[in-house]
């Protein structure tokens, strides 16, 4: 629920006061967050990417395929689809990136991609 994040950081608050589109990440299994303001951008820049090369084709379907509308001030009960993309249960991570834009991950997602990381020095 939207009154559930807000508290969680002053950019997320921000961010849930707003008509949202929720999308699936191309290469892992998480979610995008956007306010539709940043989501138009990026969806122009999405159906300028050539239709032939297959790994951009991916991307589209991905993302222009799964997005979701939420309008303003109405609840964020993720599609089952959306949350089944993400593997999302109950306990979900979100990270915050600023006032138009976050992820959501399942912990154990996360702490997949996490575990294959090369450390950094």
């Amino acid at each position: 629920e939207r009154r559930e994040l807000a508290p969680l950081s002053a950019n997320l608050d921000k961010l849930m006061a707003r008509q949202l589109v929720v999308t699936a990440m191309p290469r892992w299994r998480a979610l995008c967050v956007y306010s539709t303001e940043r989501w138009e951008t990026l969806r122009e820049q999405l159906e300028r990417l050539p239709n032939m090369d297959p790994e951009a084709r991916s991307i589209q379907r991905a993302m222009l395929g799964h997005a979701t509308v939420y309008d303003e001030g109405a609840p964020l009960a993720l599609h089952q689809t959306l949350r089944s993309r993400a593997s999302l249960s109950e306990q979900m991570i979100v990270i915050v990136f600023d006032d138009e834009s976050a992820e959501f991950w399942s912990e154990a997602q996360l702490a997949e991609i996490a575990s294959e990381e090369p450390a950094r020095d």
